[in-house]
């Protein structure tokens, strides 16, 4: 991780317009990869976008093949 790519959870929220709760649910449950810091949650944002595009990319092709989400 590269200090330089560490953005704080609000700016997450604003930028990838994703609800606050539920990004730290994701990083408190270790789905999403975040550094907890006392009352902050950062992320490298390279891995974020990454694993949020895997995610997306997963839902659709389960969308395509008629699967439902188990969560």
């Amino acid at each position: 991780m590269d200090n330089k790519n560490l953005i704080p959870i609000n700016i997450v929220v604003r930028k990838y317009k994703l609800p606050r709760k539920w990004l730290i649910a994701e990083v408190e449950a270790g789905r999403l990869p975040g550094l907890i810091a006392e009352n902050s949650i950062l992320f490298d944002e390279s891995i974020l976008t990454a694993e949020l595009l895997k995610r997306t990319q997963s839902q659709r092709r389960k969308t395509l093949l008629g699967v439902q989400d188990e969560r």
